[in-house]
């Protein structure tokens, strides 16, 4: 950690960041809410991920509002991206659990 610094906040996985910069060996990143902030870059991946930005979301079996639904997202939620067909994105849980949300409903790299 940097002389002076301090953390503001601890990120669960797969919370997707935007880099607006780096230096050293820390990276300028800005989350969903807009909040900007430094993050050492060994604690970052690449794996495309999602933050729901909607209050509750359906997650469906597949890409389109005629899939049922296989569970609920809630805003705040992180999930890994694993494919996009048209405005529908595949995301997985932690558990593994799968399925499909519609990408107004998120915010992240698809």
């Amino acid at each position: 950690m940097v002389a002076g610094s301090k953390v503001i906040r601890q990120l669960p996985l797969y919370t997707p960041l935007e880099v607006l910069g780096s230096r050293s060996n820390y990276f300028q990143v800005k989350d969903a809410d807009g909040r900007t902030g430094y993050v050492h870059q060994s604690l970052t991946g690449k794996t495309p991920s999602v933050i729901v930005t909607a209050s509750i979301s359906n997650v469906r079996s597949g890409p389109g509002t005629e899939f049922p639904v296989v569970f609920k997202a809630v805003r705040g939620n992180c999930y890994k991206t694993v494919a996009k067909q048209q405005e529908w994105v595949q995301i997985t849980t932690e558990a593994g659990q799968t399925g499909w949300i519609w990408q107004n409903l998120v915010w992240g790299t698809e």
